[in-house]
């Protein structure tokens, strides 16, 4: 019986002093970023962060019509971890990276270099490898503190819109992950999509903004080095046999307009790499399926019809990837297309003697591009109306 009521006491004393599993906390004093933003003060010489977070509103479903769904903390310091805990320090919650879906970059952090960031974020326990990786040349207090018109019903604006974005030809994502294996290997130079805010002149500041991703940022060595405008980047996926959902514009005479619309465009390239002797080179072979998605003409879309046009198309891509590789040569001085781990698989021991001096020879390599363009479709309406018309 004595053993009993020690037992009952000991108990209560334990539940009195015991609240719960060790290092737990209260859910409503942790903060849940989905995306981190990384700014670089050349003054002061110092990392600045912003946090995006879900504002107490909208988490409870009462936010008033045109009310942002996002705050964001802030925080600077040296170094990326001292920022970190500045942020935690003026939130006064605990902060917890869990959900971080993205990170983004100003261009003058991206120019001034990635590597240390990057470190301490891949051995972060809380930190996903498989984060986004994205630029801005924008504020990012206006980026990330501001509603977008367009609703996506995910936690972060800035991800809804990479993913609708990632259907055309304007962008390409690139996660973490991605980044360090591209930097590290040195057989292929990585690149970030650009994201912007767009107003019209008209519009009030306190409007909801407009965002898309449009070009990507070239890296070299961990810097930022040049960038890809929309057509440029439209070219690289091209070349990198990557599907798209984009239109492209080609020169048509037969069409009233002088031009008709292709889309949909599916490539499969094959890059052979070529060594004479000491001397690199590569064939760069694009097969393209695409669909016509614009055609206005009195003129029936025939079998010569439809020949002429696989080769405009054909000559249209040839033309535009020949011009990316010559920039990516001549001004970026970067292997974005992978061209090095062409060579490291098929010719490892010339890889091996080259792989520390790829920068200069890079440029140097003769690159041969064939591209062979079929058409799959006329699209839904057949022929134009006005054919159908002039026949009548």
């Amino acid at each position: 019986m004595k053993i009993s009521v020690k037992c009952v006491i000991l108990f209560c004393l334990l539940l009195s002093i015991l609240t719960g599993c060790k290092d737990m906390r209260d859910i409503d004093r942790i903060t849940f970023p989905f995306v981190l933003g990384i700014d670089y003060d050349e003054q002061s010489q110092k990392l600045k962060l912003y946090a995006q977070v879900s504002t107490l509103a909208a988490q409870a479903g009462g936010q008033s019509q045109g009310a942002s769904k996002y705050g964001v903390l802030e925080g600077e310091g040296k170094t990326l971890r001292e920022a970190m805990s500045d942020l935690g320090d003026h939130a006064q919650q605990y902060i917890s990276w869990k959900q971080l879906i993205a990170v983004i970059f100003t261009d003058k952090m991206a120019k001034h270099g990635l590597y240390n960031e990057l470190d301490t974020m891949s051995r972060m326990e809380q930190i996903h490898l498989n984060s986004y990786l994205i630029l801005t040349t924008d504020d990012l207090k206006d980026l990330l503190g501001t509603s977008t018109v367009i609703e996506t019903g995910l936690p972060s604006n800035v991800i809804g819109v990479m993913l609708m974005s990632e259907q055309s030809t304007h962008t390409k994502a690139f996660t973490m992950k991605e980044f360090i294996v591209s930097t590290l290997t040195n057989e292929v130079e990585p690149v970030l999509p650009l994201l912007y805010i767009y107003r019209t002149e008209q519009s009030p500041q306190d409007k909801k903004i407009e965002i898309a991703y449009k070009g990507l940022g070239v890296f070299y060595d961990g810097k930022l080095v040049g960038w890809l405008d929309e057509e440029e980047t439209g070219s690289f996926l091209f070349a990198s046999g990557v599907n798209q959902q984009g239109t492209v514009t080609v020169p048509y005479p037969e069409a009233e307009s002088g031009e008709i619309s292709v889309s949909e465009l599916t490539t499969k390239v094959k890059e052979t790499p070529i060594l004479q002797g000491d001397t690199p080179g590569m064939t760069l072979k694009i097969d393209a399926i695409y669909d016509i998605y614009s055609y206005v003409g009195k003129k029936e879309i025939g079998m010569e019809a439809v020949k002429n046009i696989n080769t405009i198309v054909s000559e249209h891509i040839k033309k535009h990837v020949e011009h990316l590789v010559h920039k990516t040569q001549n001004e970026l001085k970067a292997d974005i297309f992978g061209f090095g781990r062409k060579f490291y698989r098929k010719y490892p021991k010339y890889w091996k003697e080259s792989e520390q001096h790829w920068d200069e020879i890079y440029p140097t390599i003769k690159v041969d591009v064939a591209v062979q363009a079929k058409l799959r479709d006329t699209g839904e309406l057949g022929n134009s109306f006005k054919h159908k018309l002039g026949k009548d």
